[in-house]
């Protein structure tokens, strides 16, 4: 499970577009309401038609979004909801006030009668069922503040997966019985992380950590309630790494990518993550209201930069500090503004390339890559002769990579770059222009 499909997900990192304007069209039992004619109208001129969608991403229970199908010359719309309210919208939301099935019509008309357009079409909708979610927190061997109090208030977002995508809910902040809840959930598939508030007396000491203990949401595991609630889904924190003091600084800003426009990237759910050449989490910090972001009092050493937006990937960037070079600063980290769709779909065995950027390429390449194994891999730059002008050995991990390699020393021309992993994979190549 911890692919998480992998999540399975097929990150089509550059379409973030979550256009949900009903926040995820879902099978709600709609049909012709027994006794309804869907043309009932007086005449032909215009015809009368609707959709209803739950909606899917709020607490609200019993709350539905009506959609205007209707054509021809119209200018009233008079919905009926079933329970006695009514509304003249022409795209209402309307939430009932107790679970049952309802019988919607709506009746469309042209009230200057120039068109005589009179039509009327009904539905059926049973309401959903809903589901809860929640679970204790652990912070070290205890769960948050039980049984001792330690002052600690920790939140919980709650993400769940619609059209393919990783669509933010709501978040919950808890500190009795370090328990956290989210309730009146459709039937699907969600993903929790937990971690706690600034100004929390342990919050430099753990992770925000997501359901399966992963640091990391492309390891997270997903959770399904579309069947039962889930009462047990506890979170274990993970704890940052004890480091040596140090002298080093590095310091940089988080852009949040759309597309080809940039702007601020959500910063109460990213998190910018220190890790060692292995990608071992370390340490965090959150960037600041402008997006920068600081590491202070390092051991001078090499390091990985990354960024967590769940759901989103990020570049990592390699960092060494030393007596050369105490402080490295001006590091510009991306979190690619899409969602799911553009991870490879079959990713188990498999490496596959995002992107190359820039190309044409001036003198430094980075290659986005979405790795579905851990395995060495060879990377090598050949040109259309199938001279080798490159040659290195990187260790991948289950998710994005971003490899940065310099080529100011290649000559103008077309060039290949071959991914090879170690094994009995076929390797990844593409195409870039010096």
């Amino acid at each position: 499970m911890k692919t998480m499909h992998t999540i399975l997900i097929a990150f089509g990192l550059l379409a973030l577009s979550i256009n949900l304007p009903a926040q995820n069209p879902l099978g709600v039992n709609a049909r012709v309401a027994p006794g309804y004619d869907l043309s009932v109208a007086t005449d032909t001129i215009c015809t009368a038609e609707f959709s209803v969608s739950p909606d899917s991403l709020t607490s609200y229970p019993y709350n539905y979004h009506f959609k205007d199908l209707s054509t021809g010359n119209i200018n009233s719309w008079s919905w009926d909801f079933g329970d006695g309210k009514t509304s003249s919208e022409q795209n209402p939301s309307h939430q009932y006030d107790n679970p049952g099935t309802y019988n919607i019509c709506l009746t469309v008309t042209d009230v200057n009668n120039t068109s005589g357009c009179s039509d009327q079409a009904c539905q059926q909708v049973t309401t959903l069922t809903y589901y809860s979610l929640g679970g204790l927190v652990y912070a070290g061997e205890y769960p948050l503040n039980n049984p001792v109090i330690t002052g600690d208030t920790g939140v919980a977002s709650l993400y769940r997966i619609v059209n393919d995508q990783i669509v933010f809910v709501e978040d919950n902040y808890f500190q009795d019985y370090g328990y956290y809840w989210f309730g009146y959930l459709i039937p699907g598939e969600y993903m929790v992380k937990v971690g706690l508030t600034e100004g929390s007396p342990s919050f430099s000491k753990y992770f925000t950590t997501y359901w399966g203990d992963e640091i990391s949401w492309t390891k997270a595991d997903l959770l399904d309630v579309s069947a039962t609630s889930q009462y047990e889904a506890e979170i274990h924190l993970s704890p940052v790494q004890v480091m040596s003091a140090g002298q080093g600084i590095i310091r940089g800003y988080v852009n949040f990518e759309q597309g080809n426009v940039y702007s601020m990237p959500p910063l109460t759910q990213t998190s910018v993550l220190l890790m060692d050449p292995d990608h071992k989490p370390l340490r965090f910090t959150r960037p600041n209201t402008s997006g920068y972001f600081e590491f202070s009092g390092l051991p001078y050493d090499t390091y990985l930069i990354t960024a967590d937006a769940t759901g989103k990937p990020a570049s990592t960037l390699t960092v060494t500090l030393s007596d050369g070079s105490p402080l490295v600063e001006g590091l510009n980290l991306t979190v690619f503004g899409s969602n799911t769709s553009m991870i490879p779909e079959k990713t188990d065995q498999a490496i596959d390339f995002i992107r190359i950027f820039p190309n044409p390429v001036n003198d430094n390449l980075t290659a986005s890559v979405y790795s579905g194994i851990s395995s060495p891999v060879v990377v090598k730059i050949l040109d259309t002769a199938g001279k080798n002008h490159y040659l290195r050995y990187v260790q991948f991990e289950k998710g994005f990579m971003h490899i940065s390699i310099p080529v100011p020393d290649l000559p103008k021309g077309i060039y290949v770059l071959i991914i090879q992993p170690q094994g009995n994979y076929m390797p990844v190549t593409a195409k870039f222009i010096r």
